[in-house]
């Protein structure tokens, strides 16, 4: 009741958050990985790039806490599927899986990219893990993705997502 409308633009075409640059102290600093490749930036500007993308206690930027965009639900990052697997027998588990991806048959599963697109990864990162959250699961597993470009990103969110739960295991 307290807002007048809401304006919907629609899906948005890149999914995550805008990339936050510093130069006012005469250096490139990335503040937040986003959906604008550090590269692209140190190629436009001609500056080599500083990350500053972490603060547990006094952040710079949005998005810098360790725990940022996570779910209710335990979200874990695991590189061993099969262990996890393991680890959590009996749980009612979701995999959100990026490429060409093997899941035991017992784990539900949404894929960011077949084909292993980080853009359209990107693109789905978020709705993705609303969805998950909110389907009565008692754990989400993610794997990360190619650490390059907005992979970067997307595992920065993933990273954060799961500050809370990785002690789940």
């Amino acid at each position: 009741n307290k807002v007048p409308y809401v304006l919907d633009g629609g899906e948005c075409k890149i999914g995550l958050e805008s990339t936050i640059v510093d130069c006012t102290d005469g250096h490139l600093s990335i503040k937040r990985f986003g959906g604008l490749a550090v590269s692209e930036i140190e190629k436009c500007s001609g500056l080599q790039a500083r990350l500053e993308t972490s603060s547990n206690s006094n952040p710079s930027a949005p998005g810098q806490l360790d725990k940022h965009y996570s779910p209710k639900t335990p979200f874990v990052l695991s590189e061993d599927l099969g262990f996890t697997s393991l680890q959590l027998k009996g749980k009612k588990i979701a995999y959100l899986g990026f490429g060409q991806i093997s899941v035991p048959e017992d784990m539900y599963s949404l894929n960011l990219s077949q084909d292993g697109d980080l853009s359209e990864a990107a693109q789905n990162l978020f709705h993705y893990m609303r969805l998950l959250d909110g389907s009565g699961f008692d754990c989400i597993v993610a794997k990360s993705l190619p650490d390059i470009e907005l992979g970067k990103a997307i595992n920065d969110r993933l990273k954060r997502a799961a500050a809370d739960f990785n002690q789940y295991l």
